[in-house]
């Protein structure tokens, strides 16, 4: 069996590495709603944007005015998100909408097919 297995060992050798392709896939994903990559950078990314996502969501309970919870938010979002637009549109657009449902998961993701040039499988990521 497969548990507390790491999902990110499939992914380059350097930890800095790592996160900065993390970082990258999660920017682009926040800019253009979805994404096209590799399996094992799919399930990184999904667990990373899980992650960060409900972080995002779960400041909204743990304080006290809404302003708290924003500001918290954008210390995080600048700390993982590169462009500003997208921290923007993250802060104002995505986190407001989630913290209103109740869900666990914010991306999902779907086989797509095959790339021509290395028949690699492809997968789509995407921002529900």
């Amino acid at each position: 069996m497969r548990h507390r297995k790491k999902r990110s060992v499939l992914l380059e050798s350097w930890a800095k590495k790592k996160s900065i392709v993390l970082r990258n896939l999660l920017t682009s994903l926040v800019l253009h709603w979805s994404i096209t990559t590799t399996p094992a950078k799919a399930r990184s990314l999904k667990a990373y944007a899980d992650k960060f996502f409900s972080r995002l969501v779960k400041n909204y309970s743990q304080y006290e005015t809404d302003q708290d919870a924003v500001r918290e938010n954008i210390r995080l979002v600048k700390a993982t998100i590169f462009w500003e637009d997208a921290g923007k549109k993250v802060v104002r657009d995505l986190v407001p909408q989630y913290k209103d449902k109740d869900q666990k998961s914010f991306v999902s993701d779907y086989k797509v097919g095959y790339r021509p040039w290395d028949a690699c499988m492809k997968i789509l990521v995407k921002l529900l």
